[in-house]
């Protein structure tokens, strides 16, 4: 770090020491006055102080750092402007910066501009870095209200301005030297919001990634300068001190005006005390050269609440600061970790969040400067309620970066390979119905993510929609859940070809046009408008049913009848209001589609076995206009779906988008008997290795441990 290098550069300290060697030798007062004394001198050498310029420079790079905050998520528009933006335009970026900034208003406040020296002051002599940045970042949303008009603008720049005054900050702070020219960066800050609002007004509006040049440059500028530096300073503390005579409550005055006795209340709350009229009357003095009068309260007694009220700050800012970011490296380095297009989107999703918190956490801030100064009830009520909103966003935030940690972190446990696996399954299967188009489609990404939940179904969560554990946030990729017990047999994983299938539907453009397909061709072939609203509530299940049987071949049915194969209450009850077919009929389905695709005796065998198990579908509650329609309905319904061509397909249907036949299924047959003898099962698509897996466990060619080792090995070793 800059920082770091010019604390270690023994040339660099000593040049320090001899230019502001009386440095040490006052205390507080007296340390700022010959502070002040030693800069004004500078200022007739300037030429002759490297040493400041180069602290200058050091705190500007730091200053850079808010440019994280922002370049994460900056719009292409945005990126594009800042890559061709030409040498004038970079000139036309800080014209003008030298103008005085008491110009920014003539008739605003003075007490937000008492408030930014006040917090400048304590972020200097705050004990920690934290309690200090927690002091400087309230400067923005303080800045802001001088300007009202460019207010909104500077709000939406917040994250990368804030992380930049922290970053100065942390740098001036690292050296006892250069720690008193904090207090110089309310005036840096104020020049920067003028400098945006001059830019604003003259209709070249500036981007966030500007705001932090814009920042970064008046820190070199006014760090680096004798003059302007003492000039911030001597502002610095005039103001501070009119912050300090202006919040003493009301009463003190009140009180002196019609007794002489004014009531000094203290942060811990305790009886009032009072003074004599004389004691009143020797603090007395002139306030800013206004002839106005101002007491200077006494000293509060050490209290618990200064503290407790500073942690509140603190606490609320370490929080936010600790839901950083994910790197890739930190779920390890091997094949199993997420890929960079799953952390960046999920970072994404974070980075918009931490935005919007890091926007609001310097209320908390300021409440409590505010509280500190003046601890009446309102002002602390302030403070808690600013907290309690604060708190709630970040439980929001902290909600979404949780999920996505346990998501990633299972990529290092002892089952990384297995759902890496998976994600190389749901790979192939997109691959293959993207390659299989009639016509190009922009590719989605990033793919599907597998994960494991113990105690749940296999279950799909879609790119796009706002899901419950992200907040109602919405999903970055498409997520396949998948419980253990399916993990540990991998011929039962027909259920990512079924779960992937219902993200190719949206992702195909088919997840309006199948149900609309559908209700027509029902309602004009005569079924009824109860059949065909059925069926159409079907339609996103049936899809992935038909879809996942074209990926894998007819061992994906044995998976569907593993699932679906129950008591007889349950498989054949029929649920009015269920997104899923009946599961009695759902297997009709299936063998229908497995006659259309030429495997006429896997059907044959699949449904005599079926009614052998349940002889008496009219036993359940199965709708009589369902039973008495579905043969002929479940035949126009697989071809509506897999047979005629679809427009976002390129014209053509979704059998031959995804296809599969007799020698697809003798590869799998092939790759099954290498499964059995231990060796390479060669160049098989991964979505094969499920309908092999089954094969060779249906025909006994090896032990169920074997079989699960060696699908395993092969999918990961790819």
């Amino acid at each position: 770090m800059v920082a770091t290098s010019m604390r270690s550069d023994p040339q660099l300290e000593f040049e320090f020491e001899s230019e502001w060697e009386a440095e040490s030798e006052f205390e507080r007062e007296g340390e700022e006055e010959a502070f002040l004394r030693t800069l004004s001198a500078l200022g007739q050498r300037a030429a002759r102080s490297p040493a400041l310029r180069s602290v200058g420079l050091a705190a500007a790079r730091s200053a850079l750092g808010g440019l994280r905050a922002v370049d994460g998520h900056a719009c292409p528009v945005c990126r594009a402007r800042r890559a061709g933006q030409s040498g004038s335009a970079r000139e036309w970026e800080w014209e003008g910066e030298f103008e005085d900034e008491f110009q920014i208003s003539p008739i605003r406040r003075v007490y937000p501009d008492a408030l930014m020296e006040h917090l400048a002051h304590a972020a200097t002599e705050a004990e920690s870095e934290e309690e200090a940045e927690a002091f400087i970042g309230a400067l923005i949303p303080l800045a802001a209200r001088l300007l009202p008009r460019v207010a909104p603008a500077i709000m939406r720049m917040t994250p990368g301005l804030v992380r930049g005054v922290a970053g100065i900050t942390r740098t001036l702070r690292q050296n006892p030297t250069t720690r008193p020219l904090v207090r110089a960066v309310p005036t840096i800050v104020r020049r920067t919001v003028s400098s945006i609002d001059r830019q604003s007004r003259s209709g070249r509006p500036v981007t966030a990634q500007q705001a932090v040049r814009l920042l970064a440059r008046q820190t070199a500028q006014t760090l680096g300068s004798p003059r302007q530096c003492a000039q911030a300073l001597q502002r610095s503390r005039v103001l501070d001190r009119r912050y300090h005579a202006g919040v003493a409550p009301r009463r003190y005055r009140a009180a002196a005006g019609r007794r002489g006795i004014p009531m000094v209340v203290t942060l811990a709350g305790p009886a009032p005390t009072t003074e004599s009229r004389d004691a009143v009357a020797a603090r007395w003095e002139t306030s800013g050269g206004e002839g106005r009068p101002a007491l200077r309260p006494p000293a509060a007694p050490p209290s618990i609440a200064t503290p407790w009220l500073r942690a509140q700050a603190i606490n609320t800012a370490r929080h936010a600061e600790a839901l950083r970011p994910f790197q890739r490296a930190e779920f390890g380095t091997g094949a199993a970790a997420p890929s960079d297009g799953h952390v960046a989107a999920a970072n994404r999703l974070i980075r918009a969040l931490l935005d919007e918190l890091l926007r609001a956490n310097p209320r908390v801030g300021v409440a409590v400067t505010s509280a500190i100064a003046d601890p009446r009830t309102s002002r602390l009520q302030q403070v808690v309620r600013h907290k309690e909103m604060a708190h709630d966003r970040v439980r929001a935030v902290e909600q979404v970066w949780n999920f996505y940690f346990e998501l990633f972190g299972q990529c290092k446990s002892r089952f990384g390979d297995w759902l890496l696996s998976c994600d190389r399954i749901a790979l192939d299967c997109y691959q293959q119905a993207f390659l299989g188009l009639g016509m190009a489609r922009s590719i989605p990404a990033p793919p599907p993510f597998s994960y494991m939940r113990t105690g749940f179904s296999p279950a799909t969560f879609r790119r796009g929609i706002p899901m419950r554990r992200l907040g109602r946030q919405l999903n970055s990729f498409p997520l396949v859940q998948l419980p253990y017990h399916r993990l540990v047999n991998p011929w039962t994983l027909g259920a990512v070809l079924h779960e992937v299938s219902h993200n190719l539907q949206n992702d195909l453009g088919l997840a309006q046009a199948v149900p609309r397909r559908i209700a027509r061709a029902l309602v004009e072939a005569g079924f009824g408008a109860q059949v065909a609203a059925i069926w159409t509530r079907w339609n996103r299940e049936l899809f992935a049913d038909v879809s996942g049987l074209l990926l894998g071949g007819p061992a994906v049915v044995g998976s569907l009848l593993d699932v679906i194969g129950r008591s007889p209450r349950a498989t054949l009850h029929y649920l009015s209001r269920g997104p899923h077919p009946t599961p009695y009929l759902r297997a009709f389905i299936s063998f229908e589609l497995l006659r259309r695709m030429g495997f006429t005796r896997e059907a044959a065998e699949y449904e005599r076995l079926w009614r052998r198990i349940y002889p008496d579908p009219r036993a359940g509650n199965i709708p009589a206009s369902m039973l008495d329609s579905f043969s002929r309905a479940c035949a126009l319904v697989v071809d509506l779906v897999c047979y005629r061509p679809f427009p976002s397909l390129g014209n053509i249907p979704l059998s031959q988008v995804i296809r599969f036949g007799q020698k697809e299924q003798r590869l799998i047959e092939e790759a099954a008997g290498r499964f059995a003898s231990g060796d390479d099962p060669g160049v098989i698509p991964e979505r094969f290795l499920i309908g092999a897996s089954r094969i060779a466990l249906d025909g006994r060619m090896a032990p169920p441990g074997q079989i699960v080792e060696r699908f395993y090995r092969e999918l990961a070793r790819r």
